[in-house]
């Protein structure tokens, strides 16, 4: 008979050790932000989870640089710092995948002036779903 205990311990020290190498990244990049990035399409079949998640990260490398141009300018002086990951939401079982981001503001715009040019960024990127959080 197998120990179901020792199975959910494991499982359970994967999880904290995952949450601690996350915490550590976005500590490492001084992250004054976190979003909420969700796409236009709706991503919900799990069969199809490498490639929907791949097609999720092309979005994300588009979508952080044009926010990266909307804060720094359009001639590469600067590429905002940020931890994304992109996981597949349960609670509300509509399966669909999103993505959480902690970015960093070491500019001198002000927040209200760093969420505009993070939310146009954002609403400027194909495949990208205008609701974002942050």
């Amino acid at each position: 008979m197998r120990n179901i205990f020792s199975t959910t311990r494991t499982q359970d020290e994967l999880i904290l050790n995952a949450q601690n190498w996350a915490y550590k990244k976005v500590k490492e990049i001084g992250a004054t932000h976190a979003l909420t990035l969700s796409f236009s399409t709706p991503l919900v079949d799990i069969a199809r989870d490498e490639k929907d998640r791949e097609y999720c990260r092309k979005i994300l490398k588009y979508g952080m640089n044009n926010i990266s141009k909307k804060i720094y300018g359009s001639h590469n002086k600067g590429v905002i710092q940020r931890f994304i990951t992109i996981e597949r939401g349960a609670y509300n079982k509509s399966f669909r995948l999103h993505a959480h981001a902690a970015i960093t503001n070491d500019t001198e715009l002000s927040d209200e002036q760093f969420g505009e040019c993070v939310f146009n960024g954002w609403a400027k990127t194909k495949g990208a779903h205008e609701s974002t959080s942050m």
